[in-house]
C-alpha cells in the first residue's frame, strides 16, 4: 500500500486542528523510543503482561473505531452520489432556461430593429438637414458681416468694425473644415485681406493721433475705438501698439538721461524717477481714457522705463573709477524705495494690505533697477568692515568699565557691536539679500571671532599664581556675562540672516563656529574663576600640613585653617554669585570648584608625613565642617541658605566620601606580623581610586617602616596582579584644562574651539544651560 507523505507544515496544521496528542499519530513516531519510555529499566519489564493487555485492549478499540468510520463513510458515499446526480440535473435545467431566455431576447431585438429601421433613416435625414440649414444660415450671416466690415473699414468706424470683426472671426471658425469648398475658401481669403488692410489702416490712424512729443491730436474716445479694433485683430498687434506708445513717450527720456551729461550722473538719479512721476501724472490726466485698463499700458510704460534706467545706471557705474560708497548707498536706497512704490501701485488690489511686503517681493518691479548695483555693493561691505575696525580700536583703548561703573552686567562694547550688526543687517536687507548680504555675514563672523579673542579673552588674568582681588573676580564674571550675551545674540543674528537672505544662500549661512567660540570663552572664564578661588584657598589648605597635630593647641590650629577656608569662600564666592547673571553658569562654577577643591584637599592629606589614628579622627571631624562649607557655597553672601540642588549635594557627598574613605583606611588597625589581606580588602573597599602608589602612600602615612611595609606590598601584588592605572587623582589633582599661564595662548586656541573634539567638550559642559536675554531688550 502506497503511503502518502504530506508536507511538514500541513501535518503540523492538521495536528493543531484535530488537537492530536497521541505520539502514535505523529509523523516522526519512533517505536524504539516509545518502548524505552514504557520500559525505562529492567525492573519495569516485570509489568510487561499488563502492558500487553492494555495494548491489546487499545488495538481492539481502534479496530472498532475503524469499522464504525468505514461503515459511516460507505453510507456517506452513497448519499453523496445521489446528491451529486440531483445537482447535475438541476444545473442542466438551469442552462436550458438561460438559453431559452437569450433566444427570446435576440428575437425581441430583431423585432425592435425592424420597427425602428425607418425611424432611424428619418432621424439621420433630419440631423443632416438641420446641420445644413445651420451652416447656410451661418454662411449667410458671415457674408453679411463681411460686407458690413468692409463698409465700416471704409468709413473708419473702428469701434463698430472691431465688434463686427470679432463676430466674423467667430463665424469663420465654424467653416474651418469646409476650406475645400470654393465659396468658403473665397470668403476666408477676403476676410484675411480685410483684416490686413484694417491693421495697416488703424496703425496709420492711431500713430497720427499723437504728435512727435506724444501729445494727443485726436479725441480720447476716437483712439479708444481704435484700441477696440486693435484688440480684436490680435494680441501681438496689441503688444506692438503698446510698445510703440512707450517708445514714443520715452524718447525724450533717452535724449535727456543717456550719455555723459551731468544730468545722467549717478547723483542725479532722483531726477530720473521724478521724470517718470511727471509722465505718470500726464498719463492719468490725458491717456487714461485711450487704452483699456486691462492693457496695463501705464505698467508697461514703467517697466520699459526701469529697463532703460537699469541699462543707463549700469553704464554709469561701470565708468565710475572712484565710486563714493555713501553716494552709492543713497542712490540705491532711493532706487529701492522707487521700486517699492511701483510695486504697490501695480500689484493687484485684491491682495490684503497685511501682505504688502509679500506683494512687493513678488512684483515684477522688485530689484528691476537696483540689481545693477549688486556687483558694486562689495564696496559697501568693505566700508562696514572699515567701520568695525575703527570701532574695535575704540574698544581696545577703552578703560575697564568694571572700574568706572560697577552696576553694569555686560561690556557696553558688546551691545554697541551687536546694535551695529542689527542696523547694518536691516540696511543691507533693503539694498540686497543676495551675495552682498552673504559677504556681510562673513564679515560679521570675522569680527565676532576677533571680539571674543582680542576683547574678551584678553581681559582674563595671565598669571596663574596671582591671588585675584574681588575686582578681578568681578571683571572675569563680566567677561562671562558678555560672552553669554553674545552667544544669545549670535543665535538671533543667524536666525535673522537665514530669514532675510535669498534662498540660494540660506544653506551657506552659519555662525555655528562663533557660537562655539563664545561657549569656549564662557568655559575659560569658569576655569579661571575656579583656579582663582583655588589659589585663594591654597594658603589655608597648606596650613593643614603645618599643624603640629600632637600639640595641645591642635584644636585651635584646626579651627583656624577650617574657619579661614569658610571665610575665604564666603567672601569671594559671594562676589562671583552676585556678578554672574546666569545662574546656570554659577552652578557650573560650584561643581567645578568642588572637584578641584576635593583633589587639592586630598593632595594636602598626602603631604602630611604621618597620620595617627587620633589625627585621622580629627581630620574626619574637619571634613564634616568643610563639607558643610561646600554645601553652603551656592548661597554665599546670602543671609539665609536655601536647599542646594540634589545633583550638587550628591557631588559634594561623593567628594567628601573619598576623603573620608582615605582617612578610614588610615584608621583601620593593622599589625605587621598578621596577614595583610584584610587591610588590603579594606583599602580597596574604602578607596574607589585604589592604586599601588596610593596604597604605598597610605602605608607611609600610617607610619610603617620600609622593612615592615614590604610584606604588605608583596601581598598587594599577589592579590591584585594587574593593578589599575597609576594616574590617581589623589596625587594628580584635577587639571583645569586651561591654566592661567596659558591665557596668552588663548587667542590662537580660540578659533580651534570649533573642532569636533573641542565642540563636544564645550557642549557637554554647557548642556542644558539657559541663554540670557539681551540686556537692551532689542533682538535682531
Amino acid at each position: 500500500m502506497e503511503v502518502i507523505q504530506l508536507p511538514a507544515n500541513i501535518e503540523e496544521r492538521m495536528h493543531d486542528i484535530l488537537n492530536i496528542t497521541d505520539p502514535l499519530d505523529t509523523p516522526t513516531f519512533e517505536p524504539v523510543e516509545c518502548i524505552n519510555q514504557i520500559f525505562p529499566n529492567e525492573h519495569s519489564l516485570r509489568s510487561i503482561d499488563d502492558v500487553l493487555n492494555k495494548l491489546g485492549f487499545r488495538i481492539r478499540k481502534i479496530d472498532h473505531q475503524l469499522k464504525v468510520l468505514l461503515r459511516s463513510q460507505t453510507e456517506a458515499d452513497d448519499e453523496t452520489a445521489r446528491e451529486l446526480e440531483a445537482t447535475k440535473k438541476t444545473m442542466e435545467e438551469l442552462f436550458n432556461k438561460i438559453t431559452l431566455i437569450k433566444q427570446k431576447a435576440k428575437d425581441s431585438e430583431n423585432i425592435v430593429q425592424d420597427i425602428t429601421k425607418d425611424i432611424k433613416s428619418l432621424d439621420y435625414a433630419k440631423r443632416n438637414l438641420t446641420t445644413t440649414i445651420t451652416a447656410l444660415r451661418r454662411l449667410q450671416m458671415l457674408v453679411t458681416a463681411v460686407d458690413q466690415l468692409k463698409l465700416f473699414a471704409h468709413e473708419r468706424q473702428y469701434k463698430e468694425a472691431g465688434q463686427i470683426l470679432q463676430a466674423v472671426l467667430q463665424l469663420q471658425s465654424h467653416f474651418e473644415s469646409y476650406q475645400n469648398v470654393k465659396q468658403v475658401h473665397d470668403i476666408t481669403t477676403s476676410i484675411d485681406n480685410i483684416r490686413l488692410n484694417l491693421k495697416e489702416q488703424v496703425t496709420e490712424d492711431f500713430h497720427a493721433g499723437f504728435n512727435s512729443q506724444g501729445v494727443l491730436k485726436r479725441p480720447q474716445q476716437e483712439l479708444n475705438d481704435m484700441c477696440t479694433l486693435i484688440e480684436v485683430i490680435g494680441e501681438d498687434f496689441q503688444n506692438k501698439t503698446v510698445e510703440w506708445f512707450c517708445e514714443l513717450h520715452l524718447r525724450e527720456y533717452r535724449k535727456l538721461f543717456t550719455g555723459d551729461d551731468e544730468v545722467a550722473a549717478l547723483d542725479n538719479t532722483s531726477r530720473r524717477f521724478a521724470w517718470l512721476r511727471r509722465l505718470l501724472k500726464v498719463y492719468d490726466e490725458e491717456y487714461i481714457g485711450v487704452f483699456p485698463a486691462k492693457w496695463k499700458v501705464n505698467e508697461t510704460l514703467c517697466e520699459t522705463f526701469c529697463l532703460i534706467t537699469r541699462s543707463d545706471l549700469n553704464d554709469v557705474l561701470a565708468k565710475s573709477s572712484d565710486l563714493d560708497v555713501s553716494l552709492l548707498i543713497k542712490v540705491l536706497q532711493l532706487t529701492v524705495a522707487f521700486e517699492n512704490q511701483l510695486a504697490r501701485r501695480f500689484t493687484s488690489s485684491n491682495v490684503a494690505e497685511t501682505n504688502s511686503r509679500a506683494r512687493e517681493a513678488n512684483s515684477k518691479f522688485t530689484r528691476i533697477v537696483s540689481i545693477c548695483f549688486e556687483p558694486y555693493l562689495s564696496r559697501y561691505v568693505e566700508a562696514q568692515e572699515k567701520s568695525l575696525s575703527e570701532m574695535f580700536g575704540n574698544f581696545r583703548n577703552k578703560e575697564s568699565e568694571a572700574d568706572t561703573d560697577p552696576s553694569i552686567t555686560v561690556f557696553s562694547s558688546s551691545t554697541d557691536l551687536l546694535y551695529f550688526y542689527r542696523e547694518t543687517l536691516s540696511q543691507c536687507a533693503k539694498l540686497s539679500n543676495r551675495k552682498p548680504m552673504f559677504d556681510l555675514s562673513k564679515v560679521f563672523a570675522k569680527w565676532l571671532d576677533i571680539y571674543g579673542r582680542e576683547i574678551l579673552l584678553d581681559k582674563l588674568p595671565k598669571d596663574e599664581k596671582k591671588i585675584l582681588a574681588k575686582e578681578e573676580l568681578k571683571l572675569i564674571a563680566l567677561v562671562l556675562n558678555t560672552a553669554d550675551y553674545c552667544l544669545t545674540s549670535v543665535a538671533q543674528l543667524e536666525e535673522k540672516l537665514t530669514e532675510k537672505i535669498d534662498e540660494n544662500f540660506k544653506q551657506h549661512v552659519s555662525l555655528e563656529a562663533q557660537r562655539e567660540a563664545f561657549l569656549g570663552v564662557i568655559n575659560s572664564c569658569v576655569r579661571v574663576l575656579v583656579q582663582g578661588i583655588d589659589t585663594l584657598c591654597e594658603s589655608k589648605l597648606n596650613a593643614m600640613t603645618k599643624v603640629t597635630w600632637g600639640a595641645g593647641d591642635t584644636a585651635k590650629n584646626q579651627l583656624e585653617y577650617v574657619t579661614g577656608l569658610g571665610t575665604i569662600l564666603e567672601e569671594n564666592v559671594s562676589v562671583i554669585r552676585q556678578s554672574i547673571t546666569n545662574e546656570r553658569y554659577f552652578r557650573t562654577f560650584c561643581d567645578k570648584f568642588v572637584g578641584t577643591f576635593i583633589n587639592r584637599y586630598m593632595t594636602n592629606i598626602f603631604k602630611c608625613k604621618r597620620i595617627t589614628e587620633s589625627v585621622a579622627e580629627r581630620m574626619l571631624s574637619d571634613i564634616q565642617v568643610v563639607k558643610a562649607i561646600l554645601l553652603r557655597l551656592p548661597f554665599s553672601g546670602m543671609s539665609e541658605s536655601g536647599t542646594p540642588p540634589s545633583t550638587y549635594v550628591k557631588f559634594v557627598n561623593k567628594g567628601a566620601s573619598r576623603l573620608e574613605g582615605l582617612l578610614k583606611v588610615i584608621l583601620a588597625p593593622m599589625n605587621p606580623q598578621e596577614n595583610p589581606d584584610s587591610f588590603i580588602e579594606k583599602y580597596i573597599l574604602l578607596c574607589p581610586d585604589a592604586t599601588f602608589i596610593n596604597y604605598q602612600k597610605v602605608l607611609e602615612l600610617k607610619g610603617l617602616k620600609k622593612t615592615d611595609m614590604q610584606p604588605f606590598l608583596d601581598a598587594y601584588h599577589k592579590k591584585i596582579p594587574n593593578p589599575p592605572s597609576e594616574n590617581s587623582p589623589y596625587l594628580n589633582p584635577l587639571s583645569l584644562g586651561l591654566n592661567l599661564s596659558d591665557a596668552t595662548h588663548a587667542t590662537t586656541q580660540y578659533v580651534s574651539t570649533t573642532s569636533s573634539l573641542a565642540s563636544a567638550k564645550i557642549r557637554k559642559l554647557m548642556a542644558g544651560m539657559a541663554m540670557k536675554k539681551e540686556p537692551s531688550n532689542q533682538g535682531f
